[in-house]
Formats: C-alpha cells, structure tokens, sequence
C-alpha cells in the first residue's frame, strides 16, 4: 500500500511537468541582422532615413544609414526611435539608391521587419 502511495506521489509531482517549447535553433532566420534599433532623421514620401543604434538606448545613433518604408498606419517623425516587434527582427531587404547634396550617388540598405523564427506568422519563407 505504501508502495502505490508513494509512486502516486511521484506520479502527482513529477509526471506532469510542463516543459516550455525552447525555439528550434534550425528554424532561426539566418537573415536577421544585429540591429537593436534605429533612429529617423530624416521623413520622405512613403519612407523615412534612419541610422543604426549601437544598442538600445544609446544616446546617439551615428552607425550605417538605413531606408524603412512606411505602412499603412506608421507613422514616422523625425528622431523617433523603432524597435523591432517582438518576434521580429530587422532584415536586409534590398538597397536604395538617391543622389545627397553634393550631387553624388549612395546607395544604402533597405530593412524591415521579418520573424525571427520560421514557421511563427504569416509571412513564412
């Protein structure tokens, strides 16, 4: 009697442990670039020109210049910090090209957001 008491016990506090799912590193967006976050300096038609963030919160953003486009319901204003939702992660998405001031040709990337793992959304790739 005591032995089923005891393996009900062990039953009770052992055999119905919950184990939280750890995401599966082969399922990890290779594309994902260590962006934590960017600041807008300057507002375009349909797009904003940002700088990189060396980390979140930093007190000036001065790393590589960036385009993100605008979608419906963004708004971007000039110094405004964007971080990557959750789940999210900042990807290179192309590259665009303008002439600056001095009339010489830059071409920078393009980002945008994309899901850190596979198979997490509706935009799965």
């Amino acid at each position: 009697m005591k032995k089923i008491i005891l393996m009900m016990l062990c039953v009770a506090l052992f055999g119905c442990r919950t184990v939280r799912p750890q995401p599966d590193i082969q399922n990890k967006n290779t594309k994902c670039k260590n962006i934590p976050e960017i600041e807008v300096y300057q507002l375009l038609d349909g797009f904003a020109l940002a700088a990189v963030c060396e980390k979140r919160g930093a007190k000036y953003c001065d790393g590589a210049l960036v385009r993100i486009n605008e979608y419906p319901g963004d708004t971007f204003y000039e110094n405004m910090r964007i971080v990557a939702p959750k789940d999210k992660c900042f990807v290179y998405n192309g590259a665009y090209r303008y002439k600056n001031k001095q009339n010489m040709t830059r071409t920078i990337p393009v980002v945008e957001f994309d899901y850190i793992y596979k198979n997490t959304g509706i935009n799965n790739y």
